[in-house]
């Protein structure tokens, strides 16, 4: 054997063995570089600046705040936390001692700090934080996050929304405001029941807050759940306004009546009606009665109570009724131009020109506030737009044309055309104002002008292009089913079943061509393009009609809406029709196939 031969092996078993222990040092060296220093890379984002006080620090990124616009939010936070804590007696060692703000500039911004936070290694550890866009509802989610440790969860969401408006002072006069809205709207059971059955009281932010931020939150992300939450900041919230006054003032009048130790007793009840038995020796109508007892009370006789009254009144379309509670006595002298602006608007919306005119050229911008000068700057310019055109009609719906035309006839005609196969094909769809008025428009400026003048609900601004018809239907459909349904199905289908002919012709030309997508997988666009998805869904709204009746496709809507118990789509057909989607969408199929016009 050779000495080449006897030392081989050896040596190479000598650098195989070395070059496996560096190699393991090497691997365990990058696995601690991962597993510890780029987390807390990650997570430490130079773009953070922050500002604090001794009880609130605010994090925010130079690009998109500046200081100066930081500090008044700080002072803000900190003397809200201070009233909260010192009103309700919260034990300091149940809050945080110090609450962590995020501010963010949008809805990218939050989502990206909430997915970078949530993959941290520190993901774990439940801090004192919230995540707010651009300050809003700001000081109401901080008193959430105090009430949450402090109390936990509420018998009621009425209660802690209450709580939040009444600290954050949501609502000025919130007192006045609501004994104004007087039988407008939900009872104060019914609001209970809504937060018993849904998450509708809960704005966007409460269900950032209770989803990412509170202790209870899952310390894992779902993106599937930040994308539908993210969606939800997208739909408007019918009733916001009538809701949050209602429990600002309940929340005030439990305050002054029971005290924080009953109050608390209540929250933490098994339920609000179980609450006000157990703890008041009261129904929840009688405890409301004692309420509006206490507005009448309170603010009748509030100078302001006419104004707001009359407000309440215009943005239920009761034109006639706001004029005369207006014109009655007892209104300030301070709010005479506001007063004034209000009567010009009501006549404006009446159609009432002269008087309209009259009403805006008696005021002075620069005696309103900010807003208002804002309002009668749009108000003044779309009255030259109207004044010299013409109104149509037909039952409660009035259509404002800018000047005569034969095109904005003719679109008229067509708007009137599907407003009477609503009424044809839905008779029990009941509108939700007694009258619905359209504003139809021909340029930008008046768009524009439109933009800022922030009409009520019934009010709509409509403008003359290839999407009118769909435009139109929607707002029927928004007028005229008191609570939106989140099934995108039900909701697109009825807007493009009253805005598209022949919907039956074009169904059974999709199935023909065998371009038919499930309907449990469809995705439907927004827009003024009808795609196959749109009009499947067209076709399934108006084969419920036709095949099981009106009444009993309204009752499977209102079974999928927040006041209808917020059911699946799936259980609201089974409960009504006795079959389910997939059933459903078997025979739809089959009915187009064998249809002749």
């Amino acid at each position: 054997m050779s000495e080449d031969q006897g030392k081989g092996p050896l040596a190479l078993a000598k650098n195989v063995i070395y070059g496996l222990a560096f190699s393991s040092v090497v691997i365990a060296a990058f696995a601690l570089i991962f597993l510890y220093l780029i987390p807390h890379l990650r997570s430490r984002n130079p773009g953070w600046q922050s500002v604090e006080s001794d009880s609130i620090v605010i994090h925010y990124s130079r690009e998109s705040f500046e200081p100066e616009a930081v500090r008044p939010l700080l002072a803000k936070l900190t003397e809200t936390r201070k009233a909260v804590v010192g009103e309700l007696n919260l034990e300091p060692g149940a809050i945080p001692e110090k609450v962590h703000v995020y501010l963010h500039e949008d809805v990218n911004s939050l989502k990206s700090t909430i997915t970078e936070r949530k993959s941290s290694a520190e993901s774990n550890n439940p801090l004192g934080l919230m995540d707010v866009i651009a300050g809003r509802d700001s000081e109401r989610v901080l008193v959430r996050l105090l009430l949450t440790f402090a109390w936990g969860r509420p018998s009621s969401e009425l209660l802690r929304l209450g709580l939040e408006n009444y600290f954050a002072d949501e609502y000025e006069e919130a007192l006045t405001r609501a004994a104004a809205l007087g039988d407008i709207g939900f009872t104060i059971p019914e609001i209970a029941g809504l937060a018993r059955t849904t998450d509708y009281l809960k704005s966007f932010q409460d269900r950032i807050y209770d989803t990412f931020d509170s202790p209870g939150a899952s310390a894992g992300l779902s993106l599937s759940t930040l994308a539908r939450l993210t969606r939800l900041d997208e739909f408007e919230r019918p009733y916001e306004y009538q809701i949050g006054v209602r429990a600002q003032s309940f929340a005030h009048f439990l305050l002054e009546s029971i005290g924080v130790e009953a109050l608390r007793s209540l929250w933490d009840a098994d339920s609000l009606t179980r609450g006000t038995s157990d703890v008041l020796g009261s129904s929840l109508t009688e405890v409301e009665e004692n309420w509006k007892n206490y507005l009448r009370n309170s603010t009748t006789r509030n100078p302001e109570y006419r104004y707001y009254r009359a407000r309440a009144l215009l943005g239920q379309g009761e034109l006639d009724r706001a004029r005369r509670e207006l014109a009655g006595p007892g209104e300030s002298s301070s709010l005479g131009p506001n007063r004034s602006l209000l009567f010009g608007t009501i006549d404006f919306y009446s159609g009432n020109w002269k008087e309209a005119r009259d009403d805006f050229n008696s005021l002075q911008p620069e005696k309103l506030s900010k807003d208002g000068a804002r309002e009668l700057e749009s108000f003044s310019s779309l009255l030259l737009v109207y004044e010299s055109g013409k109104s149509l009609s037909r039952e409660n719906l009035k259509l404002f044309l800018p000047e005569k035309s034969d095109e904005l006839s003719k679109q008229s005609r067509a708007l009137f055309k599907i407003f009477e196969k609503k009424r044809e094909k839905i008779p029990e769809l009941e509108t939700n104002y007694p009258v619905m008025s359209v504003f139809l428009v021909e340029d930008s400026n008046t768009a524009a002008g439109w933009r800022k003048a922030d009409p009520p609900e019934w009010v709509m601004a409509l403008e003359a292009d290839s999407g009118l018809k769909l435009d139109f239907a929607e707002f029927l459909v928004a007028s005229s089913t008191k609570t939106p349904t989140y099934s995108g199905l039900l909701r697109q289908g009825l807007i493009r079943y009253l805005a598209t002919e022949e919907v039956f012709t074009r169904g059974r030309e999709i199935v023909t061509k065998g371009d038919w997508t499930p309907l449990s997988g469809a995705v439907f666009q927004e827009g003024e393009r009808s795609t196959a998805p749109e009009i499947q869904a067209a076709a399934f709204v108006g084969y419920l009609i036709e095949q099981f009746g009106s009444a009993k496709f309204l009752k499977i809507w209102r079974m999928t809406t927040p006041f209808g118990g917020d059911n699946s789509l799936e259980y609201a057909l089974i409960q009504t029709t006795g079959q389910g989607l997939e059933k459903t969408e078997a025979d739809l199929k089959s009915f187009l196939a064998s249809r002749r016009d």
